[in-house]
């Protein structure tokens, strides 16, 4: 179970900010943007699923993801508030503070710039 201090940071969807860029929790408005990146032929290699990401499979994803508390996933913009990618923290393991970091993808434009 996450904190209850940074459960309900996830559910008000308020920004993490560094010095380049922001992690915003995933909303429903994201999943389109998320599907894209994930449906690139370059960034579907590095999934064990390949396959085609419908606009439905996509909600039918978001829905469960949403009920599972040990998952958390982020959009990365830069300061100018603009998408650059997708991160994942997951297995959150409270008892140990242990996590794994990522599903990490950038967009291809935005590569090689600093954003991840």
């Amino acid at each position: 179970m996450l904190s209850r201090k940074f459960g309900n940071f996830m559910k008000k969807g308020k920004l993490i900010k560094g010095q380049k860029v922001c992690l915003k929790p995933i909303e429903d408005k994201d999943i389109e943007f998320i599907r894209r990146l994930r449906n690139q032929p370059q960034n579907k290699r590095q999934f064990i699923s390949q396959s085609y990401i419908s606009k439905e499979k996509q909600s039918r994803w978001l829905k469960k993801y949403l009920k599972d508390r040990f998952d958390l996933m982020f959009v990365i913009f830069d300061l100018q508030r603009q998408p650059r990618g997708c991160l994942a923290i997951y297995d959150i393991d409270n008892k140990h503070k242990k996590a794994q970091l990522g599903r990490l993808i950038i967009k291809k434009e935005s590569r090689n710039k600093g954003y991840a």
